[in-house]
């Protein structure tokens, strides 16, 4: 075997980056990051059948562990428990623990009233007063990490007549929250892409979905069913970022936003409302904070972040600097980016902006788009480095930590760029546009050409659709 000239690097010679703690691996000329991980491997094992755990005669037990955090268990009534709920085995490895609860009475009906919910045999009622869990407020979350250390064995709800009738409405470890799943955890080896949401103008009534679809991105086949949208069907669903544990989804249509747990399957539950209702709009996200914005209206250039790993409402975060109409995002842990961005009422444009995650603000010129820009560049998705983008069925390429304009990259033989992406650190997935387009296709980030067949979707409506995955660049 011969070697390269001296002071050449090898193709396929690996180093570990002492800045980034990263592995890297040297291919066309430059350093690529390698993906150590598997996303959608936890160390809690979600699949576990959590219904048994509480003490007989509570009310609704297996409210705490459905997803739906606005329902709970307790609420007996009266004077009623303490009913304690045991982990069977206990959990381990905990860093983070919180308890989702409601005190089921007003702030002058409680008073000093103690002892509603306990974790590990400590009282925690005075963090749910001061989380303002009261009935005329609503559900919160308290954190009861010092309580429970690094193992959690049980936790316990108890009523007062006249006082309290409290309830357990959900439990979170790490960043996850514990679903009754038993039998659905994913255990194969990558990371999970999720497609939802769009329209077929030539379906049958209905003419849009609540469909839910996910694929191992590290395979190929087709799209399997995960569950549905509860917030209804609706084009223009909008990733409002992803974690490697959550993603979260935001109606096109209105305010509403919902999540759903990556390593599970079933339906989408309650997150919080945006301030952005219109549709058209777009995400991009690093493991901790979403950022989304855009639409077909004058207000297309605000811009709304989330915290993944909380529930609540979106913040406002600054503004384009033209505005966005379906536009392509991606990101790196650090950087944002808008693509195809336009301002209204131009319902196309080639400007690429971008934005630092971590810091509120407006975004910046970036460069522009080697095609011109389509109506719609919903169809995107990246690793930590680089960004692709459909314009109709031409693939564009974004180098995320170098301003510049995009590049062309290759094409693909039936995705659009209505439909929706979604990545790993090593596949880009295109899936959809145009009804009514079912193929998925995938590309090798690594390999510039065209994008070769990757299975189907299971509906047909996914024009202005949106794709995530629990693998992408800002993780």
């Amino acid at each position: 075997m011969s070697l390269p000239p001296s002071g050449e690097i090898p193709q396929g010679a690996i180093r570990f980056n002492t800045d980034s703690q990263r592995l890297e691996f040297y291919a066309q000329d430059q350093w690529w990051v390698m993906s150590t991980d598997t996303p959608n491997l936890g160390t809690l094992k979600a699949a576990v059948d959590y219904s048994s755990g509480w003490a007989s005669g509570i009310a609704n037990p297996t409210y705490t562990f459905n997803g739906n955090l606005e329902q709970g268990a307790g609420s007996n009534g009266g004077s009623f428990g303490p009913f304690t709920y045991t982990f069977s085995p206990a959990i381990t490895g905990v860093t983070q623990a919180r308890m989702r609860v409601n005190l089921g009475a007003t702030s002058s009906q409680v008073g000093g009233t103690t002892n509603c919910f306990k974790a590990d045999g400590t009282d925690v009622t005075a963090k749910a007063k001061s989380a303002n869990a009261f009935s005329n407020v609503g559900w919160a979350w308290i954190d009861v990490t010092s309580e429970v250390g690094s193992t959690w064995s049980t936790m316990t709800v108890q009523g007062v007549s006249g006082s309290t009738n409290p309830a357990i409405g959900g439990v979170e470890v790490n960043g996850v929250v514990l679903l009754d799943v038993t039998g659905v955890f994913d255990s194969t080896p990558g990371a999970r892409g999720l497609f939802t949401g769009g329209y077929a103008s030539g379906a049958s009534s209905p003419k849009t979905t609540s469909n839910i679809d996910y694929v191992n991105i590290a395979s190929t086949g087709n799209a399997v069913s995960f569950g549905t949208l509860s917030s209804g069907a609706g084009q223009d669903v909008v990733n409002c970022g992803a974690s490697r544990t959550r993603g979260v989804f935001r109606d096109g249509d209105s305010a509403s936003m919902t999540f759903v747990t990556f390593a599970s399957t079933g339906n989408s539950v309650t997150f919080g409302n945006s301030g952005l209702t219109a549709n058209r709009a777009s995400g991009l996200s690093n493991e901790t904070r979403g950022i989304h914005g855009g639409s077909g209206t004058s207000t297309r250039n605000q811009l709304e972040y989330i915290t993944i790993a909380s529930t609540g409402n979106a913040v406002d975060f600054g503004n384009l600097v033209t505005g966005a109409h379906s536009a392509g995002t991606g990101a790196s842990s650090t950087r944002g980016i808008f693509a195809g961005c336009a301002a209204h009422p131009s319902s196309s444009g080639n400007a690429i902006e971008f934005v630092t995650i971590a810091t509120l603000g407006n975004a910046q010129d970036f460069g522009d788009l080697s095609a011109g820009g389509n109506s719609y560049q919903s169809n995107s998705s990246s690793n930590s480095t680089r960004m692709f983008v459909l314009d109709d069925f031409a693939i564009d390429k974004i180098q995320i930590q170098t301003l510049g304009n995009a590049v062309d990259f290759g094409d693909t033989s039936s995705s659009t760029s209505p439909g929706g992406g979604a990545s790993s650190s090593t596949r880009a997935l295109f899936a959809g546009g145009n009804d009514p387009a079912v193929i998925i296709e995938y590309i090798q980030i690594a390999t510039e050409g065209n994008a070769v067949n990757f299975g189907n979707l299971t509906y047909v409506e996914n024009r202005h659709g949106c794709g995530m995955s629990n693998g992408h660049g800002g993780l």
